[in-house]
């Protein structure tokens, strides 16, 4: 996920959760691109997966949200 500001690590997190709501993985600030914020995935089965993010800024602005997609068989 890309953002037009640089994002503060310790208060930017994301998940990616399966249909069921179980964490499939955890997101982080890129630790070189402090405006992007990554989940590494090797593969992902068939299904419905939610991202949920949260970040803040370095000028403390806070904004967080949520999308959904499906992977296809």
């Amino acid at each position: 996920m890309w953002f037009t500001q640089a994002l503060e690590p310790r208060f930017s997190t994301a998940e990616l959760q399966s249909a069921d709501d179980t964490i499939v993985a955890a997101g982080a600030v890129d630790s070189d691109k402090t405006k992007e914020m990554v989940i590494r995935v090797k593969g992902l089965s068939p299904g419905k997966y939610k991202v949920i993010w949260k970040a803040q800024s370095v000028d403390t602005h806070r904004t967080e949200g949520s999308f959904s997609f499906e992977v296809k068989p």
